[in-house]
């Protein structure tokens, strides 16, 4: 039984169990955790799903269950933050990777709310990765990097996944990856994430410009230079009545890749955008964009130079 037969199951039962006006699943007993190499080839039994939801865009777009997460997407961890890692059946020589920066409502160490949303799993379902088998990494953050954290007054703690540290053991991450599975493409990698998260795919891109071969932010800023992204591919999307973050946070990013010749486009959604999609939330430009297969198809049609 392959691990797409699983979730169909998983699925199934899942949806019986909404019918029928029952809950989520309770309280599967932890496994003991896998080392860092041992993570990256292995997966881990269920875990319970955590009691509330911490964010609102992240929750409205989640569709599949914790128990399905943890089937597809195997434990890892270094000094700095835990991450999962999925990794596809595939016999293809080379293999793209997706860096998923997830938002500030799965902020944390428990090391499974940030892949408990249609987000992380839009990526890892059959059809796609029938269409575009990949790796998807999805780091988590941890607190002590945030505002949220331990200790919000220490300049260290706001910056989140611009903190210099985070971003190089994300680095060495994938590097470890790419080792331990040899058929990982180094000129296939690609960073998308949503609000925070977007934050940071502009922070990593402007840190290691000849790293990705394309991304994707998603409702986020940047404060920094653009200059020397002149050459990567980049796809924004964002809503146009976001009022946690306005869409002119990246309009002007555009504005100025655009007048330097950069290779960008830009997605903005209006409200009969959202209502189709079922989006409520003017934050919620996540929902759309991790459901529009032409995304997809443009972003792993990109190679780095």
């Amino acid at each position: 039984m392959n691990q797409y037969t699983k979730l169909a199951g998983i699925l199934a039962a899942a949806a019986m169990l909404a019918l029928t006006g029952c809950g989520r699943q309770e309280g599967a007993e932890e496994q003991p955790e896998a080392s860092p190499e041992e993570s990256v080839i292995q997966t881990e039994e269920p875990e319970a799903a955590p009691e509330e939801e911490t964010d609102q865009n992240e929750a409205a777009s989640a569709e599949r269950t914790e128990v399905s997460a943890e089937e597809l997407y195997a434990k890892g961890s270094n000094d700095v933050l835990v991450y999962r890692l999925f990794t596809p059946e595939t016999e293809e020589e080379k293999v793209p990777l997706i860096l998923y920066l997830h938002g500030a409502g799965a902020i944390g160490d428990d090391n499974i709310t940030h892949i408990t949303t249609k987000d992380a799993a839009s990526f890892v379902t059959e059809e796609m990765q029938e269409l575009h088998p990949c790796y998807v990494l999805a780091p988590q953050l941890p607190e002590r990097y945030t505002a949220a954290g331990e200790s919000p007054t220490d300049e260290q703690s706001a910056k989140g996944w611009t903190d210099e540290e985070v971003q190089e053991a994300l680095m060495e991450t994938i590097e470890e990856i790419a080792g331990t599975n040899g058929n990982v493409d180094m000129d296939r990698i690609y960073i998308t994430g949503h609000s925070m998260g977007a934050l940071g795919v502009w922070g990593m891109i402007a840190a290691y410009p000849d790293v990705f071969a394309a991304a994707v932010p998603i409702s986020g800023l940047w404060d920094g230079s653009v200059d020397d992204l002149v050459d990567l591919p980049i796809w924004i999307f964002h809503g146009e009545k976001d009022e946690v973050v306005p869409v002119d946070r990246e309009t002007m990013l555009r504005d100025r890749l655009e007048e330097l010749g950069g290779n960008v486009r830009m997605t903005i959604y209006t409200d009969e955008d959202f209502a189709a999609a079922g989006v409520t939330d003017p934050h919620g430009a996540n929902v759309p964009t991790y459901s529009n297969q032409e995304m997809f198809d443009w972003m792993f049609d990109q190679k780095r130079n």
